[in-house]
C-alpha cells in the first residue's frame, strides 16, 4: 500500500507540472488505462480479492484515468503545436517523435502477439477437438 501511494505521488508529481505532451505516449495511456480498468473489473466481479487489493487496483485506475485526461486535455488545449519547449518554457512547434515511436512499437508488438494469439486460438480449438474423440 505504501508504494502504491509513492508511486501515485509520483506519477502526479511528474503531469502535474508538465504544459506539453512530449515524450508522452497518449496512445500508451489509453492502452493502460483500458487494461487497468478490465482488471480492476474482473477483480471485482471475482469477489475473491481483498479489499486492499481492490483500494490499490482501483487508485491506480483512478491514477490512469486522471492521466489519460490530463493528457489528453492539453494535447485538445493546444492542437497540433503539441506544447512548449521545456528548457526554456517558450512556446513553440516541437517534432512529434513520439507518435513515431508508438507507431513502430505498435508494428513490433503486433508482430510478436499475431502468431501467438494465432497460436493460442489454434492450440485450444484443437485441444478441445482431441478431448471429444
Amino acid at each position: 500500500v505504501t508504494f502504491d501511494i509513492l508511486a501515485f505521488k509520483n506519477d502526479v508529481g511528474f503531469y502535474v507540472g508538465r504544459r506539453g505532451t512530449r515524450g508522452v505516449s497518449s496512445s500508451g495511456l489509453i492502452s493502460r488505462l483500458v487494461c487497468s480498468l478490465i482488471i480492476f473489473l474482473y477483480l471485482l466481479d471475482a469477489g475473491g480479492a481483498s479489499k486492499v487489493v481492490l483500494a490499490g487496483v482501483g487508485m491506480g485506475v483512478a491514477g490512469d484515468a486522471w492521466k489519460a485526461w490530463r493528457i489528453l486535455w492539453v494535447t485538445a488545449s493546444r492542437g497540433k503545436d503539441r506544447g512548449t519547449d521545456e528548457a526554456d518554457g517558450t512556446p513553440r512547434p516541437l517534432p512529434d517523435s513520439t507518435a513515431d515511436y508508438d507507431r513502430i512499437a505498435r508494428s513490433h508488438l503486433y508482430l510478436l502477439l499475431g502468431p501467438l494469439i494465432v497460436g493460442t486460438a489454434l492450440y485450444s480449438r484443437w485441444a478441445s477437438a482431441a478431448s471429444e474423440t
